[in-house]
């Protein structure tokens, strides 16, 4: 009997972490894809660019951005939501977000932190990120299950 409360509970806290893993990200997606949403209808701003990183080691270019609202500076590292810069290299993205380029910020009206230079979403956005995150949840829960009855029956 104790074999199998400890098959059960290694089963659970296996399967468990990929479930919570999956749920998280789909939570964050539904998220990002209302913002993206949103973002085509927040009113812009024009910014520059200040600082362009190439990150190695992350694998990663980060775009540092300032733009005005109501007299008040902020500052931005979002190009997209959804990861929408995906298929791009680092170079690529780096020359097309020069330090010093003149550029539009969308922004939002009740929080201008939260900004964005790529307003919008995709399909294909959707999809990618949905099948990885949704794969997750649902390899958790299946395996769990599977295992969980394969141990008690066992």
């Amino acid at each position: 009997m104790k074999e199998k409360v400890g098959g059960l509970a290694f089963v659970a806290a296996f399967c468990g972490f990929f479930a919570v893993m999956g749920a998280m990200g789909l939570l964050d997606l539904i998220r990002e894809v209302g913002l993206a949403r949103e973002s085509v209808r927040w009113p812009a701003a024009e910014g520059e660019v200040v600082d362009v990183t190439i990150s190695r080691a992350l694998r990663s270019t980060r775009v540092l951005y300032r733009f005005a609202v109501d007299g008040r500076v902020h500052e931005g590292r979002r190009i997209a939501f959804v990861d929408r810069a995906r298929g791009r290299t680092r170079s690529e993205l780096a020359a097309e977000y020069p330090e010093g380029r003149r550029l539009t910020v969308r922004y939002d009206p009740d929080d201008p932190e939260t900004a964005v230079l790529e307003p919008g979403v995709t399909t294909g956005m959707i999809l990618e990120d949905g099948l990885v995150t949704g794969g997750f949840l649902l390899f958790g829960l299946g395996a769990g299950i599977a295992g969980g009855m394969a141990i008690l029956r066992g």
